[in-house]
């Protein structure tokens, strides 16, 4: 079985994990979470616009931001490891000969893909109960998240054909 003898179901799953694990990375990365007039903050940088320079805000930054970025930080770092696996396992259960359709491959893909929305999307919650002024970058990673469950809920539709 390759790409061209899948399922719908599987190849709308592939689409949405693959845009899904690009918007991903690009909101995981950017300093773009929250957006004012005098800064900009991502999960890790911090940006000052007056002076054009931007901090860690790990080693840099003393400022008080709480538990909650440390475990916004988390889920989102899980996420990110969820969706590399979920590229694998995807590839895997197309292209590779004898696991290629397989049943017990695609329940494991189901669970990494809507683990790895749901730690995605905890991660979102997290930041946005706390963080205001939200922007561009964390509109990118929820969409990512959402488009990993949605993967996984097409993955579960191509289980039940």
């Amino acid at each position: 079985m390759g790409l061209s003898d899948a399922a719908l179901a599987i190849k709308l799953a592939l689409i949405f994990i693959i845009v899904g694990f690009l918007l991903h990375i690009i909101g995981f990365g950017a300093p773009y979470w929250t957006d004012n007039i005098v800064f900009n903050r991502g999960l890790w940088q911090y940006c000052i616009k007056i002076t054009d320079s931007c901090s860690s805000i790990d080693t840099d930054i003393k400022v008080g931001f709480g538990d909650w970025l440390t475990a916004t930080k988390t889920f989102e770092c899980f996420g990110l490891i969820g969706s590399i696996a979920c590229l694998v396992l995807i590839g895997i259960f197309i292209c590779v000969g004898r696991c290629s359709g397989s049943k017990c491959i695609a329940v494991f893909n189901v669970i990494v893909l809507l683990g790895t929305g749901a730690c995605i999307l905890i991660a979102i919650i997290i930041y946005a109960s706390e963080a205001g002024n939200l922007a561009w970058a964390f509109g990118l990673a929820t969409t990512g998240g959402v488009c990993f469950a949605l993967a996984g809920i097409f993955m579960i539709v191509s289980m039940c054909q």
